[in-house]
């Protein structure tokens, strides 16, 4: 069974005509992590999350290119929670 988290955008990104504010992370898997350094992931690596989060969510690489400064910080605070599991 896969654990998710819901993150709520304090601001939202543009998805064409639409706002998304809200999104679901699911739990990194090996897959997920392949070619990745976990130690990069943890501690919140711009170019590492760039690349994992596309793979365990509906957010498009491009759109996490587009982030500002607080949206990826609230990305790599939620990904915390699976450590802690």
């Amino acid at each position: 069974m896969s654990v998710t988290r819901v993150l709520k955008l304090k601001t939202g990104i543009k998805r064409g005509s639409k706002t998304v504010t809200e999104f679901t992370l699911r739990e990194p898997t090996v897959k997920a992590l392949s070619g990745l350094e976990i130690f990069s992931v943890v501690r919140g690596d711009v170019e590492s999350l760039a690349v994992l989060l596309p793979r365990i969510s509906d957010i498009t690489e491009a759109e996490i290119k587009k982030f500002n400064f607080m949206q990826i910080a609230q990305v790599a605070r939620e990904l915390q929670y699976f450590l802690e599991e």
